[in-house]
């Protein structure tokens, strides 16, 4: 009986451990550098990316899976290794400077907006005319 329930409450750590695992990703740095969540590269699939900048995005990916290769090859070829990470770190830089501007413009024009609400709310109404009596009477 005893060795039943050693059984289940190892099939539970395990599936608890398995489930969390899989909740908290291991590469959290590009969400660590954001500071709101919608940004980052969560939007690389947002439909307002030029072409430039997504194949720049493709480009990184095709590099990284290079560069695993690289890494795996016996032994290191570390100039190679060391040409690819640099690739990858310009194109990086550039979609980073490109989300980088795009959250600039966010700010801009949410500043923009909110001063012209304020400007609304500040700005006292205009009294209304007299209306003219009628002289009908």
């Amino acid at each position: 009986m005893t060795k039943k329930v050693l059984a289940i409450l190892l099939v539970l750590c395990v599936v608890f451990a398995a489930s969390s695992a899989i909740a908290h990703p291991r590469d959290q740095r590009h969400h660590q550098d954001c500071e709101c969540g919608s940004e980052g590269y969560n939007d690389r699939f947002a439909p307002d990316i030029p072409k430039e900048i997504r194949s720049k995005m493709t480009e990184v990916a095709k590099l990284k899976i290079d560069l695993d290769d690289a890494l795996h090859d016996n032994p290191i070829d570390k100039k190679k290794a060391i040409g690819i990470h640099d690739k990858m770190l310009k194109l990086e830089q550039e979609i980073d400077r490109w989300m980088f501007e795009k959250k600039l413009g966010k700010i801009e024009a949410f500043r923009k907006h909110h001063e012209e609400n304020r400007n609304r709310r500040n700005t006292p109404a205009k009294p209304e005319a007299p209306k003219p009596e009628s002289q009908g009477k």
